[in-house]
């Protein structure tokens, strides 16, 4: 016996009732996979409403359109509030000097501009 016959015995303090052969598990998957019968044919499932599918996308893109006509109208009800503003080229570089300025300004400042620009003076 090996050792773990030897606890399982300890531990029931008889011996097993049943035994098994030896070698019988090792082909066991093979037999039982002969001994069953071969599977049936299974037929691919139709698409029964082809149409349906189109419909429903037709719907969603509907519904779509009818929320942003809602959201524009409701826009425009507004003042135009909710159209984001364009700004004109000419208007973009003005806004991007004036923050190279402000930044070169602040990049320059020494520790006697620093404190007073602190203090406000």
């Amino acid at each position: 016996m090996d050792k773990y016959e030897e606890l399982l015995s300890e531990t029931l303090r008889r011996k097993r009732p049943f035994a098994v052969p030896r070698g019988y598990f090792a082909g066991l998957r093979a037999r039982v996979e002969d001994s069953l019968p071969p599977a049936p044919e299974t037929k691919a499932a139709a698409v029964r409403h082809p149409g349906r599918y189109a419909a429903a996308a037709a719907a969603a893109c509907a519904a779509c359109a009818v929320i942003a006509g809602a959201a524009y109208m409701a826009a425009e009800r507004h003042g135009g509030a909710a159209v984001a503003k364009v700004q004109t080229a000419e208007q973009t570089e003005k806004a991007r000097q004036a923050d190279m300025d402000a930044a070169a300004d602040y990049a320059m400042l020494d520790k006697d501009h620093a404190y007073a620009y602190i203090a406000g003076y």
